[in-house]
Parts: C-alpha cells; sequence; structure tokens
C-alpha cells in the first residue's frame, strides 16, 4: 500500500461504523409501520429515527473527520506532518462529503416519501446544509466532535427559530412569496460559504501550543466564566466529593452551552407563538419545536455519556480510580449529577419557559400536552440512565451516543418481541389456559383486573422498568471499574442480559394481560347475557310488580334467553334481586366509578321497549355483581354499567 492509501484508510476508519449505523437509520425510515391500535408501543421509537438522524446524525457526519484528531488527540501530530495544510485540509473536506452527501440524499429520499414529512423537505435540505457546513469551523472551536455538533446546530437553530417567524409574516394564504424564498436561498449560501470559509481560515491558521493533552486543560475552560464561579470550581486540598462534583461541572461545559442554546430556542418560540396550545390539539406540531425537542433530547443524552466518554478518551479514568476515594463513590457522584443535570437542562428548562409563558397569558399550562409532567423526567432519565450504560460500555463520547440510539430501539424492539411470544403462546397453548381460567370466578377477579388495566395508574410499567433498571445500574457499576475493551462483540454481549430481561418481563406482563383480558371479557359476556334475560323477564312480565322488587334464578333466566355454557356455570344456583325503576328523560346517566366499574350501551328484549333497572346477582360462591340499566329517551337501547366483586 503506498502512503496516500494508508492515510486515506486512517481516515475512513474511524468513520465506518457511524456512517453505517446512520445508513441503516436511514434503510428502516423506508419501512412502512402501519398500526391498528392507538396505544403507545415500543415500536414507535422507530419514527425518531427519521428526525434524529436526519438533524443530529448527519451534521455529526461532517463534523467527525476533525473530531476524531481531537477524541484520540492526534491533532498535533496530524499537523506536524510533512503534508502542506491545503492538502489535509481537502481531504477532511472530500471525506466529510462523501459521508453526508449519500445519507442527505436517503434521507431526504425519506422525507419526500413520507406523507406526514413532505411538507419539512426543504427545511430539513436546508437544515443538513447549514448544520454540515458549521461543523468544522465549531470543532476547532470546541476541540471535539460533540461540542462542534452543539456549536453548529446550536447557533443555526436560533437562526432557524427566527427564520420560522419571518416566513409566517410573509405568508400568504398559506403560501410564502417566492421573493422570499429566494432570499432565503442566497443568504443560506452565504452563511454556508462563509462557515467554510472560516473553518479552512481556522485550520490553516491553528497552532496546536498547549499540546498533545491541551484537551484535558479544565481550567482554560473557566476564563469566559465570572471570577467566584472560577474560584468555586477549582479544586480544593479537602472535600473530596465536592472536587468530584467540581469536575463533573467541567466535564459538561458543552451541556451548559446546549441548555443556552436550548432556553434562547424555546423563549424564541413561546415569543413568537410558533408553540402549539392545548386547545390547537389536533394541530400539526411546527418543525421548529421539533427541533427544540430534539435538542432537550440531545441534551438529556449528552449529561449520561459526556463525563465518564471524555475522561476515557483523555486517559484520565483510569487516574481517578486510583485516587483514595472509592470506584464506588465516583460512580455514584458521576450517576447522581448526570440524572440531575438530565433533569434541570433537559426539562426544567423547557417546562419553566413554556409555564411561564401561559401564565403571562392566563393559563400557565395551555403550552403543555396533556401527559403528567413528571412523565417528561422519566422520558429525559430514561434517555441519560442509556447514555450512561453506554459510556461504562464503550470508549468516547460519540461512541457512546452512537450507540444510545441503536440500544433504545433495540429495548423497544425487545418489548415486541417479548409481546409477540406471549401472544403466541397464549392461542398455541388455548386449551390448557381455557382450563385454569375455567377455575377463576372472573368476578372476585374482578379488582385484580381493574387495576391492572387502570391507564392513569401505570404502576405495572415498573414491573419492567424496575427490573432492568437494576440490572443496567449493576452492569455500569461493574464495567465502570473495570478497563474498556474496544471489541465490538463485547458490546453486543453487555446487551444480552439487558435485551433477555425486556424480553422476558414483557413476556410475562403480556401473558398475564392477556389472561386477566379474557377474564374480564368472559365477565361481560356474563353481565350481557344476564342483562338480556332480565329485560324479557320484564318485558314479558306482570306491568301491576313493575315497581316491585322481583327474585329470579339462572333456571328462569334461561327460560327468557339462550344462555352460553359458561354463563350457566358461573351463575348456576345465584339470586337474581331486580328493581324495575321509572323511565324519565330527566334521569341522568349513571356516574361510573373507574375502573372497578365498566359501562356500554345494550340492547333492551327483542321488539320491546327498554326497561330501566337495578339489579344484583349473588353467586353460590359469594361474589356479587350490581347491574344498573338506564333507557335512553324511552327507546329500544340504555346505558348498562356494573361492579362486580
Amino acid at each position: 500500500m503506498n502512503p496516500r492509501s494508508i492515510q486515506l484508510t486512517n481516515e475512513v476508519r474511524p468513520l465506518a461504523l457511524p456512517w453505517i449505523l446512520i445508513m441503516l437509520g436511514g434503510v428502516v425510515t423506508l419501512i412502512p409501520i402501519s398500526r391498528i391500535d392507538y396505544s403507545w408501543s415500543p415500536i414507535d421509537l422507530l419514527n425518531w429515527i427519521l428526525p434524529l438522524g436526519c438533524f443530529v446524525g448527519i451534521p455529526l457526519l461532517a463534523a467527525l473527520p476533525l473530531g476524531n484528531e481531537f477524541q484520540h488527540r492526534t491533532f498535533a501530530l496530524l499537523l506536524a506532518q510533512p503534508i502542506d495544510r491545503h492538502s489535509l485540509w481537502l481531504r477532511k473536506m472530500l471525506i466529510a462529503l462523501a459521508a453526508v452527501l449519500p445519507a442527505s440524499a436517503l434521507y431526504l429520499f425519506s422525507f419526500h416519501k413520507d406523507l406526514d414529512s413532505r411538507d419539512d423537505f426543504w427545511m430539513a435540505a436546508v437544515w443538513i446544509v447549514a448544520a454540515s457546513a458549521g461543523s468544522i469551523a465549531g470543532t476547532l472551536i470546541a476541540r471535539s466532535a460533540i461540542g462542534g455538533l452543539a456549536l453548529s446546530c446550536g447557533f443555526y437553530g436560533i437562526g432557524f427559530v427566527t427564520w420560522s417567524r419571518l416566513a409566517d409574516s410573509y405568508r400568504k394564504n398559506g403560501e410564502i412569496s417566492s421573493g422570499f424564498l429566494w432570499a432565503t436561498a442566497v443568504v443560506l449560501i452565504c452563511y454556508a460559504t462563509v462557515l467554510v470559509f472560516i473553518g479552512r481560515r481556522m485550520f490553516l491558521r491553528y497552532q496546536a501550543a498547549d499540546g498533545i493533552h491541551s484537551t484535558n486543560d479544565l481550567a482554560s475552560h473557566a476564563r469566559f466564566l465570572p471570577q467566584f464561579i472560577s474560584n468555586w470550581l477549582r479544586s480544593r486540598p479537602r472535600g473530596a466529593i465536592l472536587n468530584l462534583i467540581r469536575r463533573e461541572f467541567h466535564l459538561l461545559r458543552i451541556v451548559w452551552l446546549l441548555t443556552l442554546f436550548s432556553f434562547f430556542t424555546w423563549t424564541c418560540l413561546a415569543l413568537f407563538h410558533l408553540v402549539r396550545t392545548n386547545a390547537d390539539e389536533f394541530g400539526p406540531e411546527p418543525l421548529a419545536a421539533g427541533l427544540a425537542v430534539i435538542l432537550s433530547f440531545l441534551i438529556a443524552v449528552l449529561a449520561g455519556s459526556l463525563s465518564l466518554g471524555e475522561e476515557r478518551n483523555w486517559g484520565t479514568h483510569a487516574w481517578q480510580l486510583t485516587m483514595p476515594i472509592s470506584p464506588s463513590t465516583q460512580w455514584a457522584v458521576k450517576l447522581v449529577f448526570a440524572l440531575s443535570a438530565s433533569a434541570f437542562c433537559a426539562v426544567a428548562v423547557p417546562l419553566g419557559v413554556l409555564i411561564t409563558r401561559g401564565w403571562i397569558s392566563g393559563s400557565p399550562y395551555s403550552f403543555l400536552d396533556h401527559d403528567p409532567l413528571w412523565l417528561w423526567f422519566v422520558e429525559a432519565l430514561v434517555a441519560t440512565l442509556a447514555a450512561f450504560w453506554c459510556s461504562c460500555v464503550v470508549k468516547g463520547t460519540v461512541r457512546a451516543v452512537l450507540l444510545c440510539f441503536p440500544m433504545l430501539v433495540a429495548l423497544g424492539l425487545a418489548g415486541v418481541l417479548g409481546q409477540w411470544m406471549a401472544y403466541t403462546a397464549i392461542v398455541r397453548w388455548r386449551l390448557l389456559i381455557d382450563a385454569v381460567t375455567a377455575r377463576v370466578d372472573p368476578f372476585r377477579a374482578t379488582r385484580l383486573i381493574a387495576i391492572l388495566f387502570n391507564p392513569p395508574g401505570y404502576w405495572w410499567a415498573l414491573v419492567v422498568v424496575a427490573p432492568l433498571l437494576a440490572v443496567g445500574l449493576i452492569q455500569s457499576h461493574r464495567m465502570f471499574r473495570a478497563q474498556t475493551e474496544g471489541r465490538k462483540l463485547h458490546t453486543v454481549r453487555s446487551m444480552l442480559p439487558l435485551f433477555a430481561t425486556v424480553v422476558f418481563l414483557t413476556f410475562l406482563l403480556g401473558a398475564v394481560s392477556s389472561l386477566a383480558w379474557q377474564l374480564w371479557s368472559e365477565q361481560g359476556t356474563i353481565v350481557r347475557e344476564a342483562h338480556l334475560a332480565i329485560e324479557t323477564l320484564e318485558a314479558s312480565g306482570d306491568r301491576a310488580n313493575l315497581l316491585s322488587l322481583q327474585k329470579f334464578t339462572m333456571d328462569d333466566l334461561a327460560k327468557a334467553s339462550s344462555l352460553s355454557n359458561t354463563t350457566q356455570h358461573w351463575l348456576r344456583d345465584c339470586t337474581i334481586i331486580v328493581r324495575p325503576e321509572t323511565d324519565s328523560r330527566s334521569v341522568p346517566l349513571p356516574l361510573i366509578q373507574w375502573p372497578y366499574e365498566r359501562a356500554f350501551l345494550a340492547d333492551g328484549a327483542p321488539e320491546k321497549q327498554a326497561i330501566s333497572y337495578s339489579a344484583t346477582i349473588r353467586t353460590s360462591r359469594g361474589s356479587e355483581c350490581n347491574l344498573h340499566f338506564r333507557t335512553l329517551n324511552g327507546g329500544k337501547n340504555g346505558f348498562l354499567s356494573h361492579s362486580c366483586q
């Protein structure tokens, strides 16, 4: 191999894995995903691949050719080679273009193909051009690929929000004027050209005067801070835990910078009315607001991966483990600080801006979704925990960030696999399951089933989250103390316990949910058949006894209407007390106590007018079920509610 091919191989090799992952994400976005239900599923995580790959992944590819040099501390050696800097600059630019152009074409084609994202095609193209053009200059300023991505996307993100406001002011009849679009194209070309020229000028004049370990000089980054903050961030002879916390403040400096960008971005969105309110629940989400959400998600990921990733890049993590502080204490400090930074920077800052904007307009929560606020914090903390785990597995911030997204998708797919296995097992072992459920009283299991299917509770999620969190924390603590292995097989092997945990727990939860749903459906069938029989008896009975209590048995119900074998089995030797009620249009519909009481529309006796009644069914096994039926405007159907225990 000649020297030029060796240099090209060294340049391309670090880019190969990130480029393959981003291209695979682009291929996944081309696969249509259709679902017939509206409940959340782990498969919904695949919808994040398109915006994250386009607005974060492609600019990151543009920053990696120079960012890898800073990551591996070889930038000074690169400049020391007997090669003209113009040639080095040209080589870096060509490699960046070769990586960015195929990925851009793939993601833009996916934007154009997706009906929901087709309107944002040109905005995505503009973002790719502007953010990729500024990645090299940002990387030289921040001395890291993640820092270059943050500076490039942050500066252009604020400009993009401003442009969105200007575009709304020039919009007529739902369309932007052609003159404004041509002016935007000229400004974009000038913006990208200037950034490329600035990056080239900085590269040609760059001097690595601080030496090969300059990126580890944390004190140099505090020169822009006020004096009292700089003094507090310096290490002290005493207070080992406080010194670790001060070091975490230094290591997460990019997170603080991104938080500042996020604050200005959300402030502009709120001031320029680019955030959707609750009154416009079914309206389209503005692209600028979606980009701000992606920025908050990136902050949560960096809060978990940046600290340990940077220390392992610099080679100082092994030194830290030799300090007279236990590795467990250092691990706990990093984890708690990362979670705290994520909760404040990724969630509290945007929520504070939106709540303040709503408070000024008279409704503090008018700019928030209907989801509870704690759910926002949970989502951010999950992303931070996943990134922290990835930083313990691999070496380097970029690798940890790139591993975080496939890991989240893989865990989501593991949940889908567990649910599919549960469904398949229930279908295959139907006879055995029916034999087991036939011995379970569907009336007595109502309370347990109601708690299991109670949507506001969300407690059942702990069945999956708690064991998964325990396994992940144990793994991260063990890998934090050990040397990082660079083999890809080690990464896959480390993910297997998490993957197996999610599959097993979702299989168990899916099987229990299916059995509970079967019991609940069986209870509903019994109630419907009993109701139809009661309506038939009431309609064919003596009208003089309609205002008095009546007592029926299962044999009476069977004579009035056909009953299934299941209903006859559970209502055998039962006592049914029925009290007919006077129909009145002024009587309101009954209030149900969800989730312990169910209600649905039900028909009366065939070809007869429905009759309102209240009934109590007492079985021979001691269970009880209360029924309430109200007719609708004296018609042939009504509102049936029942509560069993």
